[in-house]
């Protein structure tokens, strides 16, 4: 199984002094995968900035897969079968209601990048 991220991800940063790495995902954000005809299991842990809770909603292709809401701190582990999977390469969309611009919200910024899930963990692993 190999996977990798695609459109809506930005890129991975992280603290010097902790060296806690996250990837920030956008409203949208889409992982392409390799399931190899296995399920898998998609495990998400992080935190949401914009507001103190967001409804989630992962889709395999276009057939959604879960649906949850997350409050300001989450871990998540979401089972996408393997029927759900049916490609060589198959996409998995993550969608989130709470996402903000910071350039919109703090006057001094100067950052356009969409930002939605704060995500120290994003991974995706094969299951029977």
């Amino acid at each position: 199984m190999v996977y990798g991220f695609g459109d809506g991800w930005n890129e991975q940063e992280y603290t010097p002094a902790t060296g806690v790495r996250w990837r920030w995902s956008t409203d949208r954000s889409r992982i392409r995968v390799r399931a190899e005809g296995h399920g898998l299991a998609l495990t998400l842990r992080g935190e949401i900035e914009a507001d103190s809770h967001s409804h989630v909603t992962v889709k395999a292709g276009e057939t959604v897969a879960a649906q949850f809401d997350v409050d300001r701190t989450f871990e998540k582990t979401v089972i996408i079968r393997r029927d759900l999977l049916p490609g060589v390469e198959n996409t998995v969309t993550i969608e989130s209601s709470a996402f903000y611009v910071p350039a919109e919200k703090k006057w001094r910024s100067r950052d356009h990048r969409v930002l939605g899930l704060k995500l120290v963990e994003s991974s995706l692993k094969p299951v029977s």
